[in-house]
């Protein structure tokens, strides 16, 4: 008997016995059966093989269970914070899904044995759902004059540069960065563009719901000053996000950005005054 079928039988004879009394009819509530025992599953061994790729087909195997056990299985998935059964997946054998890449995978094995109660045991993966790495996807758009509609008809996520760990306000490109993007869709790896012209940043996988991002000095450089988006695309499930950043100007004969302020740039100034006048020195006493 199942936990829940006791626990039915439970509320059935309390029922009956509050409508008993409710109606001034004499009588003893129903007596109740004693629970059951669980099987005994001490020796109880369930193995799942297989790689969770999507495509691969998990097996799952169990021994130590009492002669005349009737077994019946359950996968599931775990997703963190959420999870459940995987719908209709009730045999030895499941062939993984896309839907569930950043998942992990288990099973739950249930036992039923004359005079005793309803026992599982379980078993579940490590290692997350995942797909290979596919080529890189061509720009989302042209250039940046189409790129609002498009990101409102994808319906993309979009982060501000604080929110995905870059700095706020004008950004020197001299120095390198990372954006740090959440990622909830289902995929093992995202395509970043960066705009206002489509340059390809880069393929970058995702580990542990979010996207790490780098972003050298020669990118951002070669971006240009002004206001910037990265579009984070979703190999497996297509979903966009998009982190919007501004890149400060920078002096081209010198690779100062204005934004490091006038004592960095009366450094500079120094700097250059002092090798001239060195020049002039040597020019003089070769004279």
């Amino acid at each position: 008997m199942s936990r829940t079928t006791l626990r039915n039988r439970v509320l059935t004879a309390a029922l009956a016995s509050a409508l008993l009394a409710g109606a001034g009819i004499a009588g003893a509530a129903p007596a109740l059966a004693e629970p059951l025992d669980d099987i005994d599953t001490s020796n109880v061994v369930v193995t799942i093989t297989g790689t969770p790729k999507v495509g691969n087909t998990l097996t799952v195997t169990t021994t130590g269970w009492p002669d005349d056990t009737e077994l019946a299985y359950q996968w599931s998935f775990n997703g963190g914070n959420f999870g459940g059964p995987i719908d209709g997946e009730t045999g030895t054998s499941y062939v993984v899904t896309s839907d569930l890449i950043g998942k992990w995978v288990g099973v739950v094995v249930i036992g039923n044995l004359d005079g005793f109660a309803e026992t599982w045991e379980n078993a579940g993966l490590t290692t997350a759902v995942f797909v290979d790495q596919q080529p890189t996807g061509p720009a989302p758009v042209a250039d940046s004059s189409q790129l609002a509609d498009y990101l409102a008809g994808a319906e993309a996520q979009s982060y501000a540069a604080q929110e995905a760990g870059l700095p706020t306000g004008d950004i020197d490109p001299s120095q390198a960065r990372t954006a740090t993007v959440p990622w909830f869709s289902a995929d093992s790896f995202v395509d970043v563009y960066a705009y206002s012209k489509p340059v390809l940043v880069g393929t970058f996988p995702v580990v542990g719901g979010e996207v790490q991002i780098p972003l050298s000095s020669s990118l951002l450089s070669g971006l240009g000053a002004g206001n910037h988006t990265l579009v984070v695309t979703g190999q497996t499930s297509g979903a966009v996000s998009s982190v919007s950043f501004r890149l400060a100007a920078t002096l081209a004969a010198t690779g100062v950005s204005p934004a490091a302020g006038p004592i960095a740039l009366a450094a500079l100034a120094f700097v250059l005054g002092g090798v001239l006048l060195v020049t002039r020195r040597r020019v003089e006493v070769a004279a």
